[in-house]
């Protein structure tokens, strides 16, 4: 404790000097003095303005605006500062104080409880000025015991705030005091007041504005066992040093299973304390994590239309939702669609994030108002994750800014566009992006997928399903992936017409069956050539023209059904999948024009060389799968999840 001496003394010395400077000054106008200090901390004081925001974003996100949010938080700052002045004033309030400027919304509520003659328990959270709820409660007439809690790395400054509290000698208890202490308050009909949030990891979960919060159980169970009476006291600052108190009685349910009662019980206090929250959202103390001991996680994934790397986004959501299990942590898994107004409008997106900071982005999201469509910035302006992952150059820009909105942790798939790596807490690249070496970037041999037994059997069934011939005992199999064009990719029809040549000639040779689907990126020529070649081809068990008949599982389906995976070198996606699949694969060379794509070349040629797949010619087809047929050469299955999943360890 004795690096926080000087701290303390610090603060002590400071709270002194202060709590003297404001009881000097009329109320109203220290009162004025503190709001325009709150002011001046929601401009400056960063760090606690994120967190401020965050809570009040969780529990409101849903219903209000961005614009009305930042509102709330600058009212926020300025209640508290209000607030504290009134704690450093306590030592000045008097009887006369409480009657000019306090008023009690129904005080008989409280008298009937004392009237009771059974201890009262008055239960708080630390909203409006809490701790003058206390002292005024003070006053009702019963000795009247706090339970505060004991501060000690700053002793001095907890000792002198205390003096301010304790108006009664010994009227203060600090939590950790033995629970005799305050057994004996309510056995001797006495008042005891404690606040009903702020559980700690000693606390019990409970639904707190949709999301599971650690809250304390310490009243409930003192009111179940002594049957004594439970008061919730709010007290509201409706101007300057004006107050109302409202009180509301629990209606205490006691079935005689205890942790069945609290379980219940704390659920009717949360909501009320839920209603008079959303009716004076500012008043409420949102500085410290209010879910940080919430046994749930929510994960975003972002989608901008493109299969491919929304599958890779859904693999990593997978691997983070397995993590989170292993810690008995619930996560809940929300895709989201990101739609841009014009292409133009990703380019300015990116260009807006790279100089934006994180101050800068929380409580802002301009840009995305501006460039998204406004279905999409609604959608995502509203969300409080706690994990949003994304894949691909335009998606990591939005990815950034709304980690930053959300306190959340960010994973980007692919090399981001324009930003640092470091601006991510993990980044995963693939080998053939010669990706930076650095702790938060983790390598990848090829594109990660939802590839794995169980997907194949479950896209097997499927597939049979549909088409039911395939369910009959059937001879060793060669599933087909036909690709297409792409930006920088040309499909060559004479290499197309070489493997299906060849495929014939090794299927009718060698009893094979040939499960084949094209591409919707296939060229219409091509299609035709696939058509007149294999449509009644006895040894083609199944022929899919996606073009036609974009079948959902045909590509899960053929990885399942299949021994042999053949698939064109197009595709990253595809061949990372065929590959994942745990089943022979050969990529076949199809290629009449390539530009640009060294990439690409290091990325297939990185697979051949760590022997997860075959690299051939399309004449050279019959040859690989005959030598496959009498060889069974081991399978070496790509699995990039363990890489993945120990990165993905390290930020949980």
């Amino acid at each position: 404790m004795k690096k926080y001496f000087l701290k303390d003394y610090c603060l002590f010395v400071t709270a002194k000097l202060l709590g003297w400077f404001f009881m000097l000054l009329p109320v109203g106008v220290a009162l004025y003095l503190a709001k325009a200090i709150g002011t001046v901390g929601y401009y400056l004081d960063f760090k606690h303005k994120r967190t401020v925001y965050a809570n009040i974003k969780t529990a409101f996100g849903e219903s209000k605006s961005i614009e009305e949010i930042n509102v709330i938080v600058k009212k926020t700052f300025q209640n508290f500062c209000q607030h504290i002045v009134e704690v450093l004033c306590l030592p000045k309030i008097t009887h006369g104080y409480i009657e000019k400027y306090v008023r009690f919304e129904d005080k008989s509520i409280i008298n009937d409880a004392i009237k009771e003659n059974k201890g009262l328990i008055v239960s708080s959270m630390h909203f409006g000025s809490w701790e003058l709820s206390f002292i005024l409660c003070d006053r009702l007439g019963p000795p009247f015991r706090i339970i505060a809690r004991e501060h000690e790395k700053y002793a001095r400054t907890d000792s002198l705030l205390n003096s301010y509290r304790q108006l009664r000698p010994e009227s203060v208890l600090y939590r950790g005091e033995s629970p005799r202490e305050m057994i004996k308050v309510i056995q001797n009909k006495e008042i005891l007041g404690l606040v009903l949030d702020q559980g700690g990891r000693q606390g019990q979960l409970t639904e707190f504005f949709g999301k599971s919060a650690s809250m304390p159980t310490g009243a409930l169970r003192l009111a179940l066992k002594f049957d004594a009476p439970i008061v919730a006291t709010f007290i509201i600052r409706e101007n300057g040093p004006f107050h109302k108190i409202i009180l509301r009685k629990l209606a205490i349910e006691k079935t005689g299973d205890t942790e069945k009662d609290i379980e219940t019980n704390l659920k009717k206090a949360m909501r009320l304390s839920e209603e008079i929250i959303r009716q004076y959202p500012e008043q409420y103390m949102w500085f410290y994590k209010v879910w940080k001991y919430s046994d749930e996680r929510k994960v975003v994934v972002l989608n901008d239309g493109k299969t491919g790397q929304l599958r890779q986004s859904q693999a990593v959501a997978d691997i983070l939702a397995d993590g989170l299990g292993k810690r008995n942590l619930k996560p809940a898994v929300e895709t989201i669609d990101v739609k841009f107004k014009n292409r133009f409008s990703k380019g300015l997106v990116a260009l807006c994030s790279v100089p934006a900071k994180q101050r800068h982005c929380q409580g802002c999201l301009w840009c995305l108002k501006k460039l998204l469509e406004k279905p999409s910035y609604e959608k995502l302006s509203r969300i409080k994750a706690d994990f949003i992952i994304s894949a691909g150059s335009s998606l990591s820009n939005v990815n950034y800014i709304l980690s930053n909105d959300s306190l959340a942790k960010s994973v980007s798939i692919l090399k981001p566009n324009l930003l640092s790596t470091n601006r991510f807490n993990l980044v995963i690249m693939p080998r053939h992006d010669c990706p930076p070496e650095r702790e938060n970037v983790v390598k990848t041999y090829g594109s990660l997928n939802l590839i794995n037994q169980d997907y194949l059997r479950d896209q097997s069934a499927k597939l049979i399903s549909r088409y039911p011939a395939l369910a009959q005992n059937r001879p060793r199999t060669i599933g087909v992936l036909l690709g297409g064009d792409t930006k920088d990719y040309k499909i060559s029809y004479d290499a197309v017409n070489a493997l299906i040549t060849e495929l014939k000639n090794i299927a009718q040779s060698s009893d094979l069956q040939i499960l084949f689907s094209t591409s919707r990126r296939t060229p219409g020529n091509v299609e035709n050539l696939v058509r007149e070649e294999l449509k009644g081809f006895p040894e083609c068990g199944l022929l899919i023209i996606a073009n036609e008949n974009n079948i959902p599982e045909a590509v899960g389906g053929i990885l399942g059904l299949s021994d042999i995976i053949i698939a064109t070198d197009d595709s990253i996606s595809m061949v990372s999948e065929a590959a994942t699949s745990g089943k022979h694969v050969v990529v076949v060379e199809t290629a009449k024009d390539s530009r640009s794509r060294d990439k690409h070349k290091r990325f297939l040629n990185t697979l051949a060389k760590e022997e997860y797949i075959l690299l051939v010619k399309p004449e050279n087809i019959s040859g690989t799968i005959g030598q496959i047929l009498n060889n069974k050469p081991k399978i070496k299955k790509l699995d990039d999840s363990d890489t993945v999943s120990s990165a993905i360890e390290k930020i949980l």
